[in-house]
């Protein structure tokens, strides 16, 4: 049984991806205009409040996020847990597997592999570090 788990710096990806870092700059940028051009003190301080209020939450879930995040791979199954949802793929249902990146995630070192399946469904295992190593496995599994 081999255990992979997202890498580290998929954290930083999915900051962007989920839309938190566009929510955290963008109340902390209304409220620093609002600071020097008006003379509404309150408002600034709840915008800068809650750019940090959201990137607290952001920081804890992100994290909840990659710890709850796992993918089994067994004799002849591949089990995705993700935030105590495990989704069970037999090999044989397997079609394709490929890999998707963005430019960010190039960057970061993170890959997602695309499991594509005989009947059109999309699996996505997310954040993987070595993805050619674990797509090697995949298939390997499925041509056995």
């Amino acid at each position: 049984m081999d255990v992979e788990k997202p890498g580290k710096r998929v954290m930083l990806y999915w900051f962007v991806e989920y839309g938190f870092f566009f929510l955290v700059v963008s109340f902390f940028v209304a409220g620093t205009i609002l600071k020097y051009v008006t003379d509404y003190y309150a408002l600034t301080l709840v915008m800068l409040e809650l750019s940090l209020v959201f990137l607290i939450f952001s920081v804890f879930f992100l994290l909840y996020e990659w710890l709850s995040t796992e993918y089994y791979l067994l004799n002849n199954h591949l089990f995705i847990k993700k935030a105590g949802i495990a989704e069970k793929i037999p090999y044989k249902h397997i079609k394709t597997v490929r890999a998707e990146a963005t430019l960010l995630q190039h960057l970061l070192g993170t890959t997602n592999l695309v499991i594509e399946m005989k009947n059109n469904k999309n699996y996505y295992l997310r954040g993987v570090k070595n993805y050619s190593s674990l797509e090697r496995k995949i298939l390997s599994k499925i041509n056995s």
